[in-house]
């Protein structure tokens, strides 16, 4: 278990060419990169790296991005993605991003029963050849929804989000659900 406060310009987990990866139960708080030198990311799975599970993390104040699957290879014939990403809390501006780097994703992703509280955004769709599942997750931002950036949204599966605003209520300031969402509790969310 990793408690992180106050990071600035740094990441907590940052992973080149590693597989069978577990990173859970860790709390980071207050990540961001002031000099805007680049980033500043939670938890980032980033070249080369294959089945990483990233479980019961609670991130908050992340002003650059909290969970961020970059999805790249530096070697040829490397497969890589096959993550999980489940029962976590990522609360800040960006809190989840997939793709940014826009390479062919070979292998499916899935995340479900996430609470992100803040933008969450799949970059180049068109370049993932595999499936991405975004199943029973809370999601709370500015468009009460996901951005997917690309042509081919079809590829992404989206089933049982609970989906919102901050006004809506959904959830109070711990990333728990409100009592008029109280039925929600141990399907959709972080909340087991």
């Amino acid at each position: 278990m990793i408690l992180l406060t106050n990071i600035h310009h740094a990441y907590a987990v940052l992973g080149y060419a590693t597989k069978d990866i577990l990173i859970g139960n860790n709390t980071l708080d207050t990540f961001d990169d002031p000099e805007l030198e680049g980033g500043s990311h939670g938890i980032g799975p980033k070249v080369d790296c294959t089945r990483w599970t990233i479980r019961g993390n609670q991130l908050t104040n992340m002003s650059i991005i909290g969970i961020w699957l970059y999805y790249s290879t530096i070697r040829a014939g490397i497969n890589y993605g096959d993550h999980e990403v489940s029962f976590n809390y990522s609360e800040g501006a960006d809190v989840f991003t997939l793709n940014e780097k826009g390479q062919n994703v070979p292998l499916p992703s899935y995340i479900f029963r996430n609470t992100f509280e803040g933008e969450v955004v799949f970059d180049n769709i068109d370049s993932i050849v595999s499936t991405v599942d975004l199943l029973s997750n809370v999601i709370i931002n500015s468009s009460s929804d996901v951005t997917i950036n690309g042509t081919t949204p079809n590829d992404i599966t989206q089933s049982d989000n609970l989906k919102g605003d901050a006004a809506d209520n959904i959830i109070d300031s711990n990333g728990d659900l409100t009592p008029a969402f109280s039925s929600y509790v141990g399907n959709t969310g972080w909340q087991v």
